[in-house]
């Protein structure tokens, strides 16, 4: 076979998998995302003729390629590709059709892809990113400004909240909030900025998972310290702008006093006229309801593990559909056939390693193998088979079953068919091992006699 790549110098624009522009998006992205990687090699090395190519990233923010049996034009004494001939479509999707033409034997997880677009789409946000301070992070919150299109986490439990319930943020000077706002005055992302002994700290950031990426990338770009985990717990894990990780718990002089209160995800802890995110031995109050107290009598984010009694909020409790009332997530499972969560004690693990519910109606028992092969456990209805002759259930995978349509099409598994046959009074006939009755085998061996006795005769 002759070499499959393009065997002219990948530097020229007609012949690049991709514009030199995204290529120095990946060369980026590269030494934490192996699919970037992959990418950039291509880019390298060379790539299979008669592939989607010329893959760019457009002002706009729009990917466009050149497909298959099209040929690439350039606008005129430029680089630049021209229009004609090119197809706009996803990131995901045109750089997932790359990688199947082009590596078919790369083995990535989606979730690295899914990385990969977040990164690029992070480049090209819409929005530009504005501080604010005072009163006017109550106003965020509130509502004075509408929210965009796939918004993400940003729909949170305090967005929509009365603006004296942020007073803790709007009456001290070292809080401020970060946030994009696009040009149609929507808002797309928000995060809370500490300022805390020189430093800056930039707390859960809200918003889609491709805006949480620009926020990171604006962390690094302008020296801001920002929390690791974009949830409410892990308060003291926080990524440095060099990248590197370190465990903080810090204490730092507020006016913490006030009528009402926000839910805090991580310096939610009141010492005096102290705010800190050291949760041990925390003496006062813990701003982590939603209910605008400071005690969260009435927050509706917390409930009961039926089990333990413990009160928990909401994200660590799990709803068992089939008994009716929510467990700690310690005693529930996932159901990988139903999608939702089980009890632990309702759980089994069927022989390919999915966890269900075992009152499933799918789910079945298998009681037939062999000693040399672990088979005996459950599995899902369609992927077994009953042997009508020893009553035992086979998996299908592990066994072969056979239908003996002169034994009224029973199904059986294939150690078993000498058996049946046996068993129902048919014998083998030797000269083409087929299964016949007995009564049969009589009347031609009956014939074989007679035309013996004819010949000797």
């Amino acid at each position: 076979m002759n070499n499959p790549h393009f065997p002219y110098s990948i530097h020229v624009a007609e012949q690049r998998m991709f514009a030199h522009t995204f290529a120095d998006l990946l060369n980026r992205y590269c030494r934490t995302n192996r699919v970037a990687m992959q990418l950039l090699k291509l880019n390298v090395f060379g790539y299979f003729k008669d592939s989607v190519r010329n893959i760019t990233l457009r002002p706009s923010g729009k990917m466009s390629y050149t497909p298959i049996g099209k040929e690439c034009e350039l606008k005129e004494h430029t680089e630049i590709y021209s229009p004609k001939n090119r197809v706009v479509a996803k990131y995901g999707k045109i750089l997932k059709k790359v990688l199947d033409q082009q590596v078919p034997r790369f083995k990535y997880e989606p979730k690295e892809l899914e990385q990969l677009v977040n990164m690029i789409k992070a480049e090209v946000g819409d929005g530009e990113f504005i501080t604010v301070k005072g009163s006017c992070i109550g106003l965020v919150y509130s509502g004075a400004y509408n929210l965009g299109n796939n918004i993400g986490t940003l729909n949170s439990c305090m967005q929509g909240k009365p603006s004296s319930w942020f007073d803790i943020y709007t009456y001290n000077s070292n809080v401020s909030m970060l946030i994009i706002m696009n040009d149609n005055n929507q808002l797309l992302g928000r995060a809370i900025l500490w300022e805390i002994k020189g430093n800056i700290y930039m707390d859960r950031i809200y918003g889609n998972d491709y805006t949480i990426q620009r926020y990171i990338n604006y962390a690094k770009s302008n020296n801001i310290i920002h929390k690791t985990y974009q949830s409410y717990d892990n308060w003291s894990e926080w990524t440095l702008p060099n990248g590197d990780s370190v465990n903080r718990t810090l204490t730092f002089k507020a006016d913490t006093y006030h009528d009402n209160y926000p839910y805090v995800d991580t310096f939610a802890c009141q010492y005096g006229n102290y705010l800190s995110n050291d949760f041990d031995g925390c003496y006062d109050e813990q701003f982590r309801y939603t209910d605008g107290t400071a005690n969260g009598e009435d927050d509706e984010n917390y409930g009961y593990c039926e089990i333990s009694g413990e009160r928990e909020h909401y994200d660590y409790l799990r709803w068992i559909e089939t008994v009716g009332y929510y467990v700690c997530e310690r005693y529930a499972s996932y159901c990988d056939w139903s999608d939702e969560s089980i009890l632990n004690d309702d759980a089994v693990e069927t022989i390919d390693g999915s966890i269900v519910y075992d009152g499933n109606n799918n789910l079945t028992r298998v009681t037939g193998g062999t000693n040399n092969e672990v088979t005996i456990g459950y599995a899902h209805i369609e992927d077994t088979f009953e042997c009508e002759h020893d009553n035992l259930i086979y998996y299908k995978p592990n066994h072969e079953q056979v239908v003996i349509e002169e034994l009224n099409n029973i199904t059986v598994h294939i150690d078993n068919v000498a058996n049946a046959y046996e068993d129902a009074g048919y014998v083998k006939r030797m000269s083409d091992e087929n299964w016949i009755t007995a009564e049969d085998m009589a009347i031609e061996l009956e014939k074989a006699e007679k035309i013996k006795a004819e010949k000797v005769a």
